[in-house]
């Protein structure tokens, strides 16, 4: 029997989905069918607005727990933070996502400490802002390594899926020569602030991000099944939240990474 481990935000956990992961329409569980067949033994670890960093921690414990015959990580948007704001016997776990719009944030009314939903709502705003989209990409990075590197001591196959992330088409191609704005891609010229620089710390910036990325291990393009195609903009119906996607795109999604997995084996 083949064991699959899929890990994510709620797009792979299914949110909005009648039965959510564990629902037949769920991508996860269609693109299993698709690859692997009816006898396959599927956990999803899943959770609703997690952050890069804790589906990296997830799935690199899951690992060193269990040995699975291929394992899917799909990465969220770059600016999530996910923390725990007491100890206490019920929930006090909070998620700052940006533009975040299905529900403002829980007040917490700790027993040393309360914040109120507006004052949450305006230290996201600005904490947020506090760490630059390169520094984020740089340790998502940094995550898919250390994961290649912990799958291969179990021998498990690792693929990697664009949920939600922002760059666009050649964004990870190094351009090795002395660079112009010209030269860049839209999200690159973004990150640089390209419009206020000029060529030369253009340039200068530009080979130092490549050259974090490089430190780091590089993006892996072969272990990715949709690296510059992300689920986010792939997305044709939504569900009740108008937010997830709906049925029409799980389905799309999974028949979409059947095609790219096969290309890969």
């Amino acid at each position: 029997m083949t064991s699959v481990l899929f890990s994510g935000c709620s797009f792979v956990l299914g949110s909005g989905l009648d039965k959510t992961k564990e629902d037949p329409g769920n991508f996860c569980n269609v693109l299993s069918d698709n690859l692997f067949g009816s006898d396959t033994k599927i956990k999803n670890i899943a959770v609703g607005g997690y952050s890069n960093e804790r589906i990296f921690l997830d799935t690199a414990f899951e690992l060193t727990q269990s040995r699975y015959d291929y394992v899917f990580v799909g990465w969220t948007s770059l600016h999530r933070y996910v923390f725990w704001m007491g100890l206490e016997l019920y929930d006090s776990k909070r998620s700052f996502i940006p533009g975040q719009s299905l529900s403002a944030l829980p007040a917490h009314n700790g027993n040393d400490i309360s914040w109120s939903q507006d004052q949450l709502a305006k230290f996201e705003k600005y904490f947020l802002l506090l760490n630059h989209a390169h520094y984020y990409i740089r340790d998502l990075v940094s995550y898919i390594n250390i994961l290649i590197n912990l799958a291969k001591t179990k021998k498990s196959k690792i693929f990697f899926i664009n949920n939600l992330l922002p760059w666009d088409t050649g964004y990870f191609d190094h351009i090795k020569s002395d660079i112009t704005p010209g030269l860049l891609t839209r999200y690159s010229r973004e990150l640089l602030n390209s419009d206020n620089r000029d060529d030369q710390e253009i340039n200068q910036l530009y080979h130092m991000m490549h050259g974090h990325y490089a430190e780091k291990g590089g993006i892996n393009e072969p272990h990715w099944l949709n690296l510059y195609q992300s689920f986010f903009n792939m997305r044709i119906d939504f569900t009740d939240d108008n937010v997830h996607p709906g049925y029409k795109s799980h389905k799309l999604f999974a028949d979409f990474l059947t095609e790219e997995f096969k290309k890969h084996n």
